[in-house]
């Protein structure tokens, strides 16, 4: 969590749930948003999404590092058993759903379906 509030690396960070195809478990990735791999290190985990439709949500105030893990908890209880439950005919599972960290406030991508 240190590295989300902090601004070492920048102040834009994506976070997800990641099953990468060598290794059996799913990992919960944090890193930071890049336009192109290029300067990316090899043993990091590369993760590209692709572009489409989103529905983003947002905390209605900034998150400091005490309550950060307690807002996502609760903000993500309500984007999934809420918006996602009632209206799971518009989710997409082609794309990446993720965590986006921008400066202190946070911010949930939802892929959708474009109909």
């Amino acid at each position: 969590m240190n590295s989300v509030a902090g601004s070492a690396n920048g102040n834009d960070k994506i976070a997800m749930w990641y099953h990468d195809p060598e290794c059996i478990n799913i990992q919960y990735v944090l890193g930071p948003v890049v336009n192109n791999f290029t300067n990316v290190p090899d043993d990091a985990v590369k993760i590209e999404i692709t572009a489409g439709r989103f529905a983003v949500f947002e905390t209605d105030r900034e998150s400091d590092v005490d309550n950060l893990a307690d807002t996502i908890r609760m903000f993500s209880r309500c984007v999934f058993y809420g918006w996602i439950k009632e209206h799971r005919d518009m989710v997409s599972l082609q794309n990446f759903t993720f965590e986006r960290y921008i400066n202190k406030k946070v911010y949930i991508y939802v892929p959708i379906s474009v109909k």
